[in-house]
């Protein structure tokens, strides 16, 4: 399996006449029997430009490559003038041999083909046998995790893990593949309760025994309560719309061990309150009733604890300068997320009417 084959053949024109058409398509399929239906895997076209007169003929020689991980007895089917071509993908398409999902071929345009054959189309097919034996099947595994033993809620934190490949090799037409990073209460993965983190890409295929380490920062979600403790668990190969075995086809039960959780749960910690402070309040424009008036402020972050989060802040008309429930609202700013360390400050103003 996996491997490029040389196939060759003739067509000879044995009708009477020259074809009515100049172009064509002949394909090869890979096959669990002679006859040739949706699950059958194409496997190459070549395409036919020229009249061909009776009697003539012409020979077709070119490399096709066989689908991953699979074996046993198959044939090779040539179909010339076929109008059998790949289908249209609406859903997931599962690995050959599978005879189920999205199918692998559909016929495209008129069931004849380009050239009319009329009583004389069944011909133009024909089988040969193939014995394929399968390669080794990889087997990605997450070897390990590791994260904090406890992190700030707010804040962001450092994940690293390893995957190996304790199989086969990873073939060579996948070379792509995503790792998704989850947060958990338990150290077992649930994807419709666990918190979803975010994802790193893996480029290049990974031969047996062969490893590769990633890891990326992500901020802790909101949802993460203080005093808890969370496991951090990493899925390798994480299965698709399109690929619900994800894109490394795997050993049996493979699949089932592609995610591992770090070895100590990550304490969750209530940092202390930051401190906000509004400092150089100043006020142009008209005083009258009716008048407008801007509004400047400076606001800072006086505590060593960051004040992240998205909040506006409120002008008031006092009396006395000290803000109450009877002061008069004269307007609020944008809300606006910001991240201020200690002594950072922002600049905002407010344009109102009095």
């Amino acid at each position: 399996s996996g491997d490029t084959l040389t196939v060759s053949f003739s067509v000879r024109n044995g009708g009477t006449r020259a074809t009515r058409v100049d172009k064509w398509s002949d394909r090869i399929y890979v096959s669990q029997d002679t006859s040739l239906d949706i699950y059958d895997a194409l496997l190459g076209t070549s395409t036919r430009e020229g009249v061909l007169a009776p009697g003539e003929t012409y020979d077709v020689t070119f490399n096709v490559r066989l689908p991953d991980s699979f074996g046993g007895n198959y044939n090779l089917i040539v179909y010339i003038d076929s109008p059998w071509s790949t289908a249209p993908v609406y859903s997931a398409v599962l690995p050959y041999p599978q005879a189920a999902g999205n199918p692998r071929i559909a016929q495209n345009g008129d069931a004849q083909g380009a050239v009319r054959e009329f009583g004389n189309e069944g011909n133009g097919i024909r089988a040969v046998p193939l014995a394929v034996t399968e390669r080794p099947r990889p087997d990605l595994r997450v070897t390990n995790v590791t994260a904090p033993e406890s992190v700030l809620r707010g804040d962001s934190f450092t994940v690293a893990y390893t995957v190996q490949n304790q199989g086969g090799a990873v073939p060579d037409s996948v070379t792509r593949w995503i790792d998704y990073v989850y947060l958990s209460r338990d150290p077992f993965l649930d994807t419709r309760s666990d918190t979803y983190l975010g994802f790193l890409r893996h480029d290049g295929a990974l031969a047996p025994g062969a490893e590769y380490s990633a890891g990326g920062t992500f901020r802790l979600p909101s949802s993460a309560v203080a005093g808890q403790a969370y496991y951090v668990i990493v899925l390798t190969d994480v299965p698709g719309a399109f690929t619900p075995f994800g894109e490394v086809i795997e050993v049996a039960g493979g699949e089932a061990n592609n995610a591992r959780e770090s070895t100590t749960p990550m304490l969750i910690i209530q940092p202390p309150p930051s401190d906000l402070v509004i400092e150089n309040v100043t006020g142009t424009g008209a005083v009258e009733p009716g008048g407008s008036i801007t509004v400047n402020w400076t606001g800072r972050n006086q505590s060593a604890t960051p004040a992240r989060g998205i909040w506006a802040d409120a002008v008031y008309l006092s009396l006395d300068g000290v803000w109450d429930y009877g002061d008069v609202l004269l307007g609020r700013s944008d809300d606006v997320r910001r991240e201020l360390g200690q002594n950072q400050t922002y600049q905002a103003s407010l344009i109102t009417e009095l």
